[in-house]
């Protein structure tokens, strides 16, 4: 990044899944480690094919592959540079096409809080009053982080800060 004013965001809390793997491998694994288990066990996995066995077998390979993938994700999630507001998600919004920003905060129930960028769109022959929502939250980077990139480019443009609040 050859600008000194941008920030790419990424997920953040990945350790989380990591022990979540270890959590579903230790699963996996304590049916072989219980000596009155470890037939049925190993006829289960490697005995006769059936198709009922599918739905086990997917489950199992499929959530330690989530698990590990989102674990080793660098993707940038989030992108405030001098072209704009750019999201995996709602893609590029450019400083151009806004009028006014505003930002929310609110405590999450279960995964960390919740916080969302608000950029109100200029209108347009083909659009009135529409804002681009950009919602994210497990971040490497802290908040204040991100609204101040925000807050320096909206004084470049002449773009408004219309507040930022927190939600209960």
């Amino acid at each position: 990044m050859a600008d000194t004013n941008s920030i790419e965001v990424r997920r953040g809390g990945r350790i989380y899944y990591l022990v979540y793997f270890f959590v579903g491998l230790f699963i996996f694994s304590f049916a072989f480690m219980i000596p009155s288990q470890r037939k049925e066990s190993v006829d289960f996995f490697f005995g006769k094919w059936d198709y009922r066995k599918i739905p086990f077998f997917v489950a199992f390979a499929f959530v330690p592959f989530l698990c590990l993938y989102t674990y080793f994700d660098r993707r940038v999630k989030l992108r405030v540079d001098s072209e704009g507001i750019w999201s995996s998600k709602k893609g590029k919004v450019g400083w151009d096409e806004m009028w006014g920003f505003s930002s929310d905060f609110k405590k999450g129930p279960r995964y960390g809080d919740i916080y969302q960028l608000h950029a109100r769109l200029k209108d347009t022959e083909t659009r009135l009053d529409m804002e681009v929502v950009f919602r994210f939250q497990n971040m490497d980077k802290k908040f204040s982080e991100i609204r101040s990139v925000v807050e320096y480019y909206a004084g470049k443009y002449k773009i408004e800060d219309l507040g930022n609040e927190e939600l209960f």
